[in-house]
């Protein structure tokens, strides 16, 4: 007697199980214990965009954090998956053309984002990126930051949009993309922890 075929939902349930392994297998390693708090973090798909805003308490002053967000010659130790890190040029009125080259691994396929970012800072607490698609390989990409003090901490709403360039795979590869971002702006947020627990161990050995 033949076998019936196999259900398509336990197929994608399968599918979306092994995505999920296969995400933890991909993951960097972590930066040990983190103290942030995330309140809310909330990741939504619209055609082809991809929109993250995340609210969050991080054990650090606005004034380390943002430090920590403008050494753009240092994130790639903020997060693992960013591999380059580049100044391009300064424009001046504190707006700074950032090359980026971003990891990001989707369960059967990983692809690198290339990123031209005009980033200003448009005072202490607030910080927006535009990506420049001509000069990048994604259709779209922005990023907000915004920095409150908050019991002798940091409060930050981190809000992003990208439209990838690339083919993504239909039915489970939009659930993955979400995926990825998630763990993307969880690594970054324990990174910034982390870059500004080792600026505090550095600063007395940068005194003169």
């Amino acid at each position: 007697m033949q076998a019936p075929p196999p259900v398509r939902g336990a197929s994608l349930r399968g599918l979306l199980a092994l995505a999920a392994v296969l995400q933890l297998l991909m993951a960097p390693p972590g930066y040990g214990a983190s103290l942030y708090k995330l309140y809310r973090l909330h990741i939504s798909q619209r055609g082809d965009s991809y929109s993250m805003r995340a609210d969050v308490h991080l054990d650090a002053t606005p004034a380390e954090v943002y430090a920590v967000l403008v050494d753009f010659k240092h994130w790639t130790k903020i997060n693992p998956s960013v591999r380059k890190s580049r100044v391009l040029k300064t424009l001046g009125f504190g707006t700074t053309l950032v090359y980026t080259q971003t990891r990001m691994c989707a369960v059967f396929f990983c692809h690198t984002l290339r990123q031209v970012q005009e980033i200003t800072e448009l005072g202490p607490r607030d910080i927006v990126a535009v990506t420049l698609p001509g000069q990048s390989n994604v259709k779209q990409g922005s990023s907000f930051w915004h920095l409150e003090p908050q019991d002798a901490g940091t409060r930050l709403i981190w809000d992003a949009t990208i439209t990838p360039r690339f083919w993504i795979p239909p039915l489970i590869g939009p659930r993955i993309i979400q995926d990825e971002l998630r763990r993307q702006c969880q690594n970054t947020l324990a990174g910034i922890e982390h870059r500004v627990r080792e600026r505090r161990l550095a600063a007395p050995d940068s005194a003169p």
